[in-house]
């Protein structure tokens, strides 16, 4: 038996999947007579595993890269560092102070607060550039292009974006700090190890802001 799955396009646009089957028949002599052929139309299951290989990788509330879909992100541009010698960077963003909204205005406040700020990540990327929401709070942006100092570059751009053009979160105006810790790529760690770096790196510098506040406390 031989099987196909072909793409039909639709007149109004679009395509419909059908299987082909094709089952021969032999005669008495066991010699193919003939073939039995049936169709199927297959589009609503081919749509229906698009869409959950689509979900497997996608952040639901932001239509972002989620954590899996950013580690396979990076690990085919560590492999293209690996053979090519190439490099990049990797950004892991943290808002500052996103528990206090979601405490004062709600969870439905707090998404509409993620949406803005995917929203305003994808605007000021590059087309070649690769952004996710890895959990909660917090994003990633894969750079697979420039050194290091393009890196402080798109870290501050993004800063001073969130600064400038805060995110509405709904209908409030909401200002908020982001930290920032970034990570270069040269092909010798896989992506944990990589987010791993950039993390630390997030951390760190939220511990600076927090003791520059203190600091300037009264």
């Amino acid at each position: 038996q031989l099987m196909r799955i072909m793409g039909i396009h639709r007149p109004s646009g679009g395509l419909r999947w059908i299987q082909v089957n094709a089952l021969p028949r032999h005669d008495r002599d066991g010699r193919v007579s003939g073939v039995v052929t049936s169709f199927l139309d297959v589009t609503d299951q081919r749509e229906a595993e698009h869409l959950l290989a689509h979900l497997a990788v996608h952040d639901p509330l932001t239509g972002l890269l989620n954590r899996r879909g950013f580690d396979e992100a990076l690990s085919r541009q560590l492999a293209h560092a690996r053979r090519y010698g190439t490099g990049g960077s990797v950004l892991v963003l943290d808002l500052d102070g996103f528990k206090a909204v979601n405490d004062t205005f709600g969870h439905d406040a707090g998404d509409a607060l993620l949406r803005d700020v995917a929203d305003l990540l994808r605007t000021n990327t590059r087309a070649t550039d690769v952004v996710a929401r890895l959990g909660g709070d917090e994003f990633a942006v894969l750079l697979p292009e420039g050194d290091g100092a393009a890196a402080e570059g798109a870290a501050r751009s993004i800063a001073s974006t969130l600064a400038t053009q805060p995110p509405v979160g709904g209908t409030r105006a909401l200002r908020l700090e982001i930290s920032i810790g970034a990570a270069m790529i040269d092909g010798s760690e896989d992506a944990t190890a990589v987010l791993s770096r950039a993390d630390r790196e997030m951390y760190r510098a939220k511990r600076e802001r927090r003791d520059r506040h203190d600091h300037d406390v009264p």
